[in-house]
Parts: structure tokens; C-alpha cells; sequence
């Protein structure tokens, strides 16, 4: 079984978990896969209206273009894992930025061959396709980071399903070979002290000498019973949920019910920066193309602020999600420009074009990632549940093994010492047994040993028995007790549960006094909807020491309660407990 804590999740947002995680995937195929799309768009609509030429012109260009853009990906691929596996970021943005130098020398060279661009287009090909190959690649990169993640997700939110499949179904039987152990352990030590016994009052029957049977009765109850009795009792338990069972994969679906929109105007913004900067610095001097793309990014982020106040936070199924999201930046990519159409920074109408296109694409992007993010999310909330049933159903083993120890111990200590005890007492009693009296002490002892094969508590009210464990300090003690009837209903059908809680109270009762010298115990009992009885004992006796020790009572709580805290509260201390109904 798998433990999990709560776990943060990689979001394109912290800086720093987007490159620590990216370059783990930065060399996925999904990356080339993914970068195929904006790598023609580029060669096929923006070089075409920006040089001239029908799209049919601009195929080659753009085939030749993506294959030596595949092959840089597959060299450095093979460097990474063979030679520098531990090549980070650093490295994976380097590569994309050598890829994009190869696309733009490739197209260079192809269009001039094929008489399509000039010599003039050199230095655009130098500057825009590494900045926009590096931009493109690296948001793949996040896309394939966030749904490689999603899907690790699932894989292990499958698993601890079946797992928890497999220790549901093996519980029982579980239970059953414990219970089984523990009865043949008792019977392997029991056993033989009872044949000698029996087997001395047949011959106290037959020689009325009855001394050897009284010996031997009484090395049965001091060497045998009695400390088998406390061995039980006090021996700590160590469990583990038999998990063996098939893992079967179950997949909800495709996409996640609902998504939360996050639109990511930051990072919308800073790519969008990043992708205008090397057109624009093609076309105005260094100052001015800075300036250009700063200003339009930063309306692109005030007009997605603002759509993010009609859609963000909310919840959509999928296809509203990405109509209202992929919306929302076409529509932000429109108005970014028209800001600064009467400034020297404005946009001609193809720029403004291809702003909107690079910005959609952007949105595209963001917006599988938010939905795998999505995705994520809830494996992981459903992951952290199922951990939970687990640590419930440990928590309901443990509690059962601890019952039935208890119940053995208190036979042995209880019944069958108690039918020893009074055998001893009446054979004493006549110095020549007849066999008539024999015969019944013998039948009290196998009747007493009857109870060990089904030992089990007899049906008790709750309320009585707590109020006879009050009963006891009601001299002393002052208490206030809260009963909610929807625990009361379930303590009186679950007495297995009931006992623990009884067990549990006992103990908090005992400790106020002993320990605490209270005047005042408050008692509250509820439960919750995942089938918890939740216990609350307050009083308002010494404060606990900071140096105190764990003790017996620690361990009885470790087992028999799902989780608990005792903690110094107001006036006095509290026990908080969880038990398994």
C-alpha cells in the first residue's frame, strides 16, 4: 500500500517546477510530434505572405525544413541519453535554439533554390526561427510534461484501486487466518496441559488419590493459563493488508468532467513576447521592436485579465472549456494591437494577423495543459481517497485482531481459570472423589474451554455500559456527555466498533483521574459520512508535560483507533479519536 501526502502540483505558473519537470520530457517524440503544426504553419502561411508564392510553392520548403529539424532533435536526443544523461534544461534549451538555426538556414537555402526569397532574407532567418522554434518547442515540451504527468497519474490512481480491490476482497480471509493462528496457537500450548490434567483425575478417579490432579491443576493455571492470558493480551501487533490481486487499469475517460479555467495571462503574455520580438526586429531597429512586442504583450495580458473576469474560476465540461478559453485568446490576440494603432508602435494588418494566429496557437497550448492539469487534479484527489479507505480498512483489521485477542485473553483469564480455580475447590473439598464428581469438574473445564472457539462479547446496550463505566467516579467526577443518535444507531448494531469505543473512553476516563486529578470530563460522541465514530474527551485536570512518555495507553490507542491526538486544550487536556464503524 502507497501512503501518499498531499502533493503539489507542476503548473506551468511556478518558474521553477516548469523547468525542473520540462527537462525530463524536453526530449519526448511528443515534442517534434507537437512541434509539426506551428513548424508548417510558419513556412507554409507567414513565409508565403511575407515573400510571396502560393502555398503549393512553399510545400518543399517546408518538408526539407522539418526533416533537418527532426534530425537535430533525433542527434541531440542520442547525445542526452548516451552520453549526458544528466543534461538538464540548460541543454534542451540550447538544442532548440540550434534546431531553429538549422530551419532557418534550411529554408534560407531552399528558397533562394527555388527561387522564393533573397539574399536580404538572411538576417530573418538567422534571428526569427531560433527564437520561435525555442518558444514553440518549449511550450510542447510543457504540453507533453503536463500529460505525461496526467497520465503517471492515472496509471497510479488505477493501481491503488486495484489494490484496494484486493485487500477488500482479501480481508476476510485475512481476518479468518489471524483468528485460525491465534486458536492454534492456544490450542498447541492448552492442549497438552489439559490431556495431563485429565488424565491425573481419571487416575485420582480409579486410585482416590487425589493430590497429583490438584498439582498438576494448579501448574496448569500458574505456568499455562495465566501467562498465556497476559502474552495475548499485551503482545504488540504488526499488520499489513494483504494486497496480492490483479491490477486492472480503469480509465474515466478521455477528458475530465469539468475544467477549471485558468487562463494564464502571464505566461500567455511573456509568449507572445517572446514569439513577436524576432519579426519585429527584422522589420525596426532593436529599441523599437522591443517596444512593439513589450506593448502588445502587455495589452494581450490586461485583455485576458479581463476575459479571465467573465470565465476564470469557473467550472465547464470540455468543449465550452476550450471554446471559452482558445476564445478568449483569439479574441484578446485581436485586441492586444488595436491599443497602439495611432502610436508609433502599431501593428500593420498582416502583423496583426499573424499576432492573432501565434497568440491562438499560444492559447491551444495552454489550454491542454490546463486541461491535463485538470485531469491531474482529480486523479489525485481521488488517489488521496482511496489511500484513505485503505488506512481505514487497516485501521478496521487492526481493531478486529486487537477484539479478538481481548476475547481469548479474557476466556482464558476469565472462564477457564475461573473453571480451574473451582475445580481445584471442590475435589479439595473430598479427599475421595467419585467419579460422578470428576466427571462434572471435567465437563466445567471443557465446557470453559468451549468458549475460546467462539469467543465473542455478548450484545450490550452502549449507553449502559458507558453509564456504568461513569457510574464508577460519579462521586468524584462531574461528567457531561454529548450522544449523537446517528453514532448511538450505529455503536448498538456494530459492538465490535462499540468495544473500541468503550476501550478508548475507559482509558481517557481512567487517565483524567489518575494522571489529570480532574473534576470535569466532557464527553462527545459523533460520526462522519466515510463511517468514523469520533470520540472527544475533555477535562479539565493537569495540563499534559512536554517530556511526557508514551506508555501502555499510547499503544492501545495506536490500535484500536483509526488516528487520535491528545493535546493540551483550554483549562485542562483533550483526547481526540477516530474509530472504524
Amino acid at each position: 500500500m502507497t501512503l501518499l501526502g498531499r502533493l503539489e502540483l507542476p503548473s506551468l505558473k511556478p518558474v521553477g517546477t516548469f523547468l525542473r519537470l520540462g527537462a525530463d520530457y524536453s526530449f519526448s517524440w511528443w515534442v517534434i510530434l507537437l512541434f509539426a503544426l506551428p513548424a508548417y504553419s510558419t513556412n507554409l502561411f507567414y513565409d508565403s505572405e511575407r515573400l510571396g508564392g502560393s502555398f503549393v510553392d512553399w510545400i518543399p520548403v517546408a518538408l526539407i525544413a522539418y526533416g533537418a529539424s527532426v534530425i537535430a532533435f533525433v542527434i541531440a536526443k542520442f547525445i542526452k541519453f548516451v552520453w549526458a544523461p544528466r543534461a538538464g534544461i540548460v541543454y534542451a534549451l540550447g538544442i532548440y535554439v540550434i534546431i531553429g538555426w538549422v530551419r532557418g538556414l534550411v529554408s534560407y537555402f531552399m528558397a533562394l533554390y527555388l527561387h522564393l526569397g533573397g539574399t536580404h532574407d538572411l538576417l530573418f532567418r538567422l534571428v526569427s526561427p531560433p527564437i520561435f522554434t525555442l518558444i514553440c518547442m518549449s511550450v510542447s515540451a510543457a504540453v507533453v510534461t503536463t500529460i505525461s504527468l496526467q497520465q503517471e497519474a492515472l496509471a497510479q490512481l488505477a493501481k491503488e484501486r486495484s489494490v484496494l480491490k484486493s485487500a477488500i476482497t482479501n480481508f476476510r480471509r485475512m481476518h479468518e487466518g489471524l483468528q485460525a493462528e491465534l486458536m492454534g496457537r492456544v490450542n498447541g500450548i492448552i492442549t497438552p496441559a489439559i490431556s495431563e490434567l485429565r488424565a491425573k483425575l481419571d487416575e485420582a478417579t480409579r486410585k482416590h488419590q487425589l493430590d497429583p490432579a490438584l498439582k498438576v491443576l494448579q501448574v496448569t493455571v500458574d505456568d499455562v493459563i495465566r501467562p498465556l492470558s497476559h502474552e495475548i493480551a499485551n503482545e504488540e501487533l504488526s499488520l499489513a493488508l494483504d494486497t496480492t490481486g490483479p491490477i486492472r487499469v480503469v480509465r474515466t475517460g478521455l477528458l475530465p468532467t469539468k475544467i477549471r479555467i485558468d487562463l494564464l495571462p502571464a505566461w500567455g503574455a511573456i509568449l507572445s513576447i517572446a514569439a513577436e520580438m524576432a519579426p519585429q526586429a527584422v522589420t525596426r531597429n532593436v529599441v523599437d521592436a522591443m517596444m512593439v512586442a513589450t506593448l502588445v504583450g502587455f495589452t494581450l495580458f490586461v485583455s485576458l485579465k479581463v476575459l479571465e473576469g467573465f470565465f476564470g474560476g469557473r467550472e465547464y465540461s470540455p468543449v465550452p472549456a476550450f471554446f471559452a478559453f482558445v476564445g478568449s485568446y483569439f479574441v484578446a490576440g485581436l485586441a492586444a494591437p488595436l491599443y497602439w494603432m495611432r502610436t508609433p508602435w502599431h501593428l500593420h494588418v498582416t502583423e496583426r494577423l499573424t499576432f492573432v494566429l501565434i497568440v491562438t496557437i499560444i492559447g491551444i497550448a495552454l489550454f491542454v495543459v490546463e486541461m491535463a492539469n485538470c485531469y491531474r487534479r482529480q486523479s489525485i484527489q481521488d488517489l488521496e481517497l482511496v489511500n484513505e479507505d485503505m488506512a481505514l480498512l487497516t485501521s478496521q483489521l487492526r481493531q478486529q485482531v486487537w477484539l479478538d485477542r481481548k476475547r481469548v485473553a479474557m476466556v482464558l483469564h476469565g472462564s477457564v481459570q475461573g473453571a480451574l480455580y473451582s475445580a481445584a475447590i471442590r475435589l479439595s473439598r473430598d479427599s475421595q472423589p467419585t467419579a460422578e464428581a470428576v466427571a462434572s469438574v471435567q465437563k466445567d473445564i471443557t465446557d470453559a474451554l468451549g468458549q475460546l472457539a467462539g469467543a465473542k462479547t455478548e450484545n450490550f446496550d452502549f449507553e449502559d455500559v458507558l453509564d456504568n463505566i461513569t457510574a464508577l467516579w460519579e462521586d468524584s467526577i462531574d461528567f457531561k456527555i454529548h450522544l449523537e443518535p446517528g453514532a448511538l444507531s450505529t455503536l448498538n448494531r456494530n459492538h465490535d466498533s462499540a468495544e473500541c469505543a468503550i476501550e478508548v473512553l475507559r482509558e481517557a476516563i481512567n487517565n483524567s483521574v489518575k494522571h489529570g486529578a480532574a473534576e470535569t470530563v466532557k464527553i462527545d460522541i459523533s460520526h462522519d459520512d466515510r463511517g468514523l465514530i469520533r470520540l472527544s474527551v475533555e477535562n479539565d485536570g493537569r495540563p499534559l508535560p512536554k517530556d511526557s512518555a508514551q506508555g501502555y495507553g499510547s499503544s492501545l490507542l495506536d490500535e484500536l483507533t483509526h488516528r487520535w491526538r491528545l493535546q493540551n486544550f483550554g483549562g485542562g487536556v483533550q483526547l481526540q479519536a477516530e474509530i472504524v464503524a
